[in-house]
Formats: structure tokens, sequence, C-alpha cells
């Protein structure tokens, strides 16, 4: 019974796109605990990695609606584009503070702000409820049927 609920949680692109949001907004909270910027110059203007999230989610979600019409789309290439769509969206969710704020700078207390983390574990907690809630129903509605057609 276990494994099969693992299994199908495991199978669920939203346990990718949650596994690469909680992986963007690590590494990025390290990088700028060590050290980095919340992004790089150019010029005197400041790209931040909400921008590189942004890119990454349109390009991903170009790949995901021209790769699903396809009969060889493989569950493979469905977590590996969920995976990247997660990274995108971790990028853009722990630059919270700079939606917030319509693009002004901030400082790095304001980064690392109760309010931005709190706001960000919010978001993940509310995605593996949805994930664990909907994999329970289908796990449920799944025996039901079995149950029904016997």
């Amino acid at each position: 019974m276990l494994g099969k609920w693992r299994d199908a949680v495991l199978d669920n692109p939203l346990s990718y796109i949650i596994i690469g949001a909680v992986l963007a907004i690590t590494l990025a909270r390290i990088y700028v605990f060590l050290g980095g910027n919340t992004g790089f110059t150019i010029d005197g203007i400041t790209i931040h990695h909400f921008f590189i999230g942004a890119f990454l989610l349109v390009i991903i979600g170009i790949l995901s609606f021209t790769s699903s019409g396809r009969k060889s789309s493989s569950k493979s290439l469905n977590k590996a584009l969920a995976l990247f769509f997660g990274l995108g969206f971790g990028l853009v969710l722990d630059e919270a503070n700079l939606i917030l704020t319509g693009g002004q700078a901030y400082t790095l207390a304001q980064y690392y702000s109760t309010y931005n983390v709190s706001f960000e574990f919010g978001v993940i907690a509310f995605l593996l409820a949805w994930l664990f809630l909907s994999t329970y129903l289908g796990n449920r509605n799944n025996a039901n049927h079995r149950k029904q057609n016997r």
C-alpha cells in the first residue's frame, strides 16, 4: 500500500516542481549568504535571479506545450521539464521582496526577512499539501473504482 502511494507521488510532475523550487531557493540563499549578490550588474543595471527564473519559466513552458502533443512524450521528459520549471519557479519565488516592492532595490536584511522566508515556506507547504492530497484522493478513487468493477 505504502509503496503504491510513494510511486504515485514520484510519478506526479508536481513532485519534481517542488524539488526544483526547493533546490533553486536553497542554492540562491547559500550563494547570497556566502557573499554573492542577489543579481549581477551589467552597465549599472542589476539583473536579479527573478529574471533568470522568469526566462526559464517561459522556455520550459514553450517546451512543455510543444512536446505534449507528441506521441513520444515520455514520463522522463515530463519529469525533467517539471524539474526545470521548478528551478525557474524557485528563482522567481525567492525574489518575493523584489516582486512585492515593485522592483525597488532592497537590502540583504529584507532578503533574509522572516516575512520573505515565511512566504516561500508557505508556498512550498501549500504545494506539498496539494501533492499529497491529490495523490491520496487519486489512490482512493482508483481503489473504489476497482471495487465497483469486481
